[in-house]
């Protein structure tokens, strides 16, 4: 049998949950929303919401110290569950180059991110929406070979804002921290960051490193979801 075992991290005291899944099923909770995994999902939803409530989050980076982590998929199923706990939530894929999330959603791409980040005014670009339960998703836009011009800071701030008036939880799927510094602007940028961690993949070293690229750019590390995948 499988279990979950926890243990205690991150700034605010945040529990590191094991999880175990199919990575090829982007939205477990979504299609096998009794499984064992869904379970484990809305547990780490409730740490979530803690720290969304306690210290008023409502931007969220989760990301990687490597590729190949599982970032993606969990970072889908995490907004699944807050929407489902009645929190508008927009998931934005924030991997300019790849566009992992959108391509494994089967989403129109001719706008997304980095219409938006390309924009030197105010742009308005309509979300996907995902589900009746408040789950929207804004895709990459158009690939960009040189995504760290388009992640200017202010930019980034400015286009955070934005959003915000529109809902109350936005959560960035960005690439591995330690290889490209769009989400290390993101991390400065957005309230709260939460790594995922796959110990098969990823050594302790490069763990260190991911978070201590987040304190360098003064980034509020809330906590770290350490992923088994399996296939």
């Amino acid at each position: 049998s499988r279990k979950t075992t926890n243990r205690q991290g991150g700034k605010n005291g945040m529990t590191i949950e094991f999880l175990k899944f199919h990575r090829t099923i982007p939205l477990v909770t979504r299609f096998s929303e009794h499984s064992e995994v869904s379970e484990q999902y809305r547990v780490i939803r409730t740490r979530v919401a803690f720290e969304v409530k306690a210290h008023q989050l409502r931007s969220l980076l989760v990301t990687s110290a490597c590729t190949g982590e599982g970032k993606t998929t969990v970072a889908a199923n995490l907004a699944t569950v807050l929407a489902d706990s009645g929190y508008k939530v927009l998931l934005v894929d924030a991997d300019i180059r790849n566009g992992s999330l959108t391509r494994g959603l089967k989403m129109n791409n001719d706008q997304g991110l980095s219409t938006l980040l390309g924009q030197t005014t105010q742009a308005t670009i309509t979300a996907h929406q995902l589900s009746p339960q408040g789950l929207y998703l804004l895709t990459s836009g158009p690939k960009s070979q040189n995504s760290s011009a388009l992640f200017h800071p202010e930019r980034v701030k400015q286009l955070v804002k934005q959003l915000k008036a529109s809902y109350d939880l936005i959560i960035f799927d960005a690439p591995a921290i330690s290889e490209m510094v769009d989400a290390q602007v993101l991390a400065k940028s957005l309230d709260g960051t939460i790594l995922v961690v796959n110990e098969k993949i990823v050594s302790v070293k490069e763990i260190k490193q991911a978070k201590e690229i987040i304190e360098m750019v003064k980034g509020n590390l809330i906590g770290a979801i350490s992923n088994f995948a399996y296939r």
